[in-house]
């Protein structure tokens, strides 16, 4: 699976008999984000909890080096890794109109579509200065990467201009698994 924004993991690591010597300082994170203390489920088994890091699309590798611990008679650990796929960036979005130049109570239809699905893209994401959006429905077929809605130009604006703000940072929208 993906690990997204927001959504922290669990790294759990299990070995084949009891380990001594085995500690947080032993597992390398490449690729980002951060690693929790680790903590021991029993002789055989740990986790850590993991965050990713934000505003990436990339695989993260967890390492132990070889030797890095030993089973209870001595015997030097084997290395071993494993990669986790995260996602933590929004989807790109592309807004097209069906007019570019609106007079004042002139209506345009918008479309936003997404490269991939988002979640949390509503109406109430879209912010309209000197204006007014209505009819927010999703594209039939589109398997929820595209939706329109109609913006209408406010009577008093300024030129009949209406001014479009999507703030990711506000709207917090993430790709949908």
């Amino acid at each position: 699976g993906k690990l997204s924004r927001g959504e922290p993991g669990l790294l759990q690591i299990a070995f084949s008999e009891a380990v001594t010597g085995f500690d947080r300082s032993d597992i390398a994170v490449g690729g980002g984000g951060t690693l929790g203390n680790l903590q021991r489920i029993d002789e055989k088994t740990f986790s850590a909890s993991y965050v990713p890091p934000d505003m990436v699309e990339r695989a993260v590798t967890f390492s132990l080096a070889a030797g890095s611990y030993q089973d209870l008679v001595g015997n030097q650990g084997q290395a071993a890794s494993r990669s986790v796929a995260v996602d933590t960036a929004p989807p790109p979005l592309k807004i097209s109109t069906s007019d570019m130049l609106l007079t004042a109570g002139e209506t345009a239809t918008l479309t936003f579509a997404f490269s991939e699905a988002p979640q949390g893209f509503v109406a109430g994401s879209i912010k309209v200065d000197d204006g007014s959006l209505s009819g927010f429905v999703p594209v039939a077929g589109s398997e929820g990467r595209s939706c329109t809605a109609d913006l209408t130009a406010s009577p008093g604006s300024a030129a009949g201009r209406a001014n479009l703000r999507i703030d990711p940072l506000v709207v917090n929208f993430v790709d949908q698994f």
